[in-house]
């Protein structure tokens, strides 16, 4: 009698297991897996700040930003400073732990081609209520922020993985979309001076 059990228990393992999509990204910059030389190939050395004085700051190389037609994109990198802070000697330095994409133009959710229901969803606004629903894919890594329905950051911070080689960049993902609204106060009215 020949036994044909195996092969059934080989092809499920080869279809679940062996299939696990690639790491995701933004533009073949994957966190964790990419470097600062992979990045500047693409996108060349950090720009600085536009001279117009739109955009005024301080460059950081260990996280540059990058204006492109349509986004604005800042990539944080692994340095000596973080890797002892964080206890993470396994990453190198100067791989990319992650990257954030401004949208220049708010554009619908189904253009990034996502199945939301990987995501977890919460309102990331303080007072909530007001228009803001963010997304988080904690098993991908990756984040997407939106406001009246419309997407204004996301972005990419490893896959769950790639980040277990170092447990403290397990830090709570929804801090990326914490949006604090302050509707300001009132002046408060001058006294009246006494009469006499």
């Amino acid at each position: 009698m020949t036994r044909l059990a195996p092969i059934p228990l080989v092809l499920f393992f080869v279809l679940t297991g062996a299939t696990r999509e690639e790491p995701r990204g933004w533009r073949d910059i994957i966190p964790l897996h990419s470097t600062r030389a992979d990045v500047e190939r693409l996108l060349g050395p950090p720009p600085p700040p536009p001279e117009d004085g739109t955009r005024l700051y301080t460059p950081n190389p260990d996280i540059p930003l990058y204006f492109l037609e349509d986004e604005d994109v800042r990539i944080g990198y692994m340095t000596d400073s973080r890797a002892e802070r964080r206890g993470c000697s396994a990453v190198p330095i100067d791989t990319v732990l992650w990257v954030a994409v401004t949208a220049k133009k708010p554009f619908p959710l189904a253009a990034l081609g996502i199945d939301e229901n990987r995501f977890e969803t919460f309102d990331p606004s303080t007072p909530s209520g007001i228009g803001f629903k963010a997304y988080v894919d904690v098993i991908d890594g990756m984040y997407i922020c939106t406001a009246g329905g419309e997407v204004r950051d996301y972005g990419y911070y490893g896959d769950a993985t790639d980040r277990q080689v170092c447990p403290a960049l397990n830090q709570d993902p929804k801090q990326f979309c914490q949006i604090l609204v302050d509707f300001g106060h009132p002046p408060k009215k001058p006294a009246k001076p006494k009469s006499n």
